[in-house]
Formats: structure tokens, C-alpha cells, sequence
């Protein structure tokens, strides 16, 4: 990623209380900052222990362009929320699915969400590795 970085650290959740699905949430205005905006598709790449998201863009045709090609591979498209707290709006991002699954995401995981301007690189940290 060209330019200025910056770190979040956080965990992955479960999507609720009786289910065995991992859920990672991004939110906050560190989103909008990156260029992942309010109801941006955004075009997940997924890799073992590793989730690239990318901001494509907003409407209806552009979910056109992107359907097929990310219902091939390791991809998928999500949508960038809205959420609002303490009178401001700002973006949510939830990702999820049997994708995170296959590329090695569980419950209880801690990732590092590294950002810059139009991309965002999850990667899950090895807690195991860090202690020996």
C-alpha cells in the first residue's frame, strides 16, 4: 500500500449467540477516511489468513459489473453501512461468510486491519507463534 498506513488490531465475533460463524466489523470514520464511504460496494479477496478490501464504488451498475466476477475465486462483494452514535453518523463495515471460514478466520481471532487511501489488508495474527 503506497503512502501514509495506519493499524487497528481487534476480534473476530461471533454473528450471534447460537451460531459458529466468524464476524469481522470494521466501523468508525478511519473508514470514510480510506475511501469507504456509506453504501460503497466493497470487493473482498480472500487468502489464508489474509482479506484485502478494496472501495469500488456506489449503485447499481457497478454491482452488475462486479457480481460475476467476484462469485469466482476468493472473492466477494460486501456493502459499507451506516451506523450512528452519539449524534454523528459514520460507516460500518461487516464482513462474513464461509470464505473467512476457508481462509483460516475463526471466532476469538485477533487481526490487524492495516489501512491506506482505497485499500484496506486484514491479516490474522498468530498468537501462538508470538509466545514462543
Amino acid at each position: 500500500m503506497p503512502g501514509k498506513t495506519n493499524t487497528k488490531v481487534q476480534t473476530i465475533v461471533r454473528i450471534n449467540k447460537n451460531s459458529a460463524r466468524p464476524l469481522l466489523i470494521l466501523q468508525g470514520a478511519w473508514l470514510a477516511e480510506s475511501g469507504f464511504h456509506t453504501d460503497t460496494l466493497v470487493l473482498a479477496e480472500f487468502a489464508e489468513g489474509r482479506i484485502a478490501l478494496a472501495p469500488k464504488g456506489q449503485g447499481t451498475d457497478i454491482y452488475l459489473k462486479l457480481a460475476p466476477s467476484a462469485r469466482k475465486g476468493k472473492k466477494s462483494l460486501f456493502q459499507v453501512g451506516g451506523k450512528r452514535n452519539h449524534f454523528k453518523d459514520f460507516p460500518i463495515l461487516y464482513i462474513s461468510g464461509n470464505q473467512m471460514i476457508e481462509a483460516g478466520f475463526m471466532i476469538g481471532d485477533v487481526v490487524a486491519a492495516r489501512y491506506a487511501k482505497d485499500a484496506i489488508t486484514v491479516i490474522k495474527i498468530d498468537l501462538d507463534f508470538a509466545w514462543e
